[in-house]
């Protein structure tokens, strides 16, 4: 065969390795002389073209949608995105919400940072035990949004988030005076994709909006 050269795929190509491959791909059309050489060619520009799809569709999320400082987890607008897709695509999947009971209260009492802490345990814990094909994501407040890609049917879904979740988890805080052992108990919810995605992401806000609001003084 005429074609010497050698195409290495490449995770994430930047601007100046999609030209290089496109430079290479145009001196291989120059000296094929072969039908064997005009298929590899074919199937290489496939590659390049996928590539080029996959890195044009990474830079547009990027820009579209950011990650929550707190959990590193993609935003409410990457969760949005996701769903309206799965919708689109009639994927079957579930969505699972997580919203950690009080911890407003906990915030204002014993400070953000101790907020923040329990909240990225359970983001990493999601992140670390739900499969590949799962989604995660920071909802708002203390409300965690799984989008849940499996066939299975609802009731099953339901027990195996309640299993990753229903963990028994106890926050150590360390005050100037004593140390407190907080029992944190989070509240989720698994629902089926809905009539509408409008009617989800709605039923997905009044969820959340319940779990964080501050309690009334005296009663935390």
């Amino acid at each position: 065969m005429g074609t010497t050269n050698k195409l290495v795929p490449v995770e994430n190509p930047t601007e100046e390795t999609l030209l290089r491959v496109v430079q290479i791909l145009r001196g291989m059309v120059d000296t094929a002389g072969h039908a064997d050489d005009v298929q590899e060619i074919k199937a290489k520009l496939a590659d390049c073209l996928k590539s080029v799809l996959e890195e044009v569709e990474r830079r547009h999320g990027a820009a579209s949608h950011s990650l929550d400082p707190t959990t590193g987890l993609p935003d409410r607008a990457a969760a949005e995105d996701a769903i309206l897709k799965a919708y689109a695509a009639d994927t079957p999947a579930c969505v699972g919400v997580l919203a950690v009971d009080r911890l407003t209260t906990l915030s204002l009492r014993f400070g953000n940072k101790v907020g923040d802490e329990i909240l990225r345990h359970y983001a990493e814990t999601l992140r670390q035990q739900l499969p590949s094909e799962d989604r995660l994501f920071h909802w708002s407040g203390g409300a965690l949004v799984a989008l849940l890609m499996r066939p299975a049917r609802i009731e099953q879904v339901r027990r195996e988030f309640g299993r990753l979740v229903d963990t028994g988890y106890e926050h150590t805080v360390n005050t100037p005076s004593r140390v407190v052992h907080l029992p944190i108990l989070p509240r989720w919810a698994v629902w089926p994709m809905m009539a509408s995605p409008a009617l989800l992401i709605q039923k997905l806000d009044s969820f959340a909006n319940m779990q964080t609001r501050p309690e009334p003084p005296g009663n935390g």
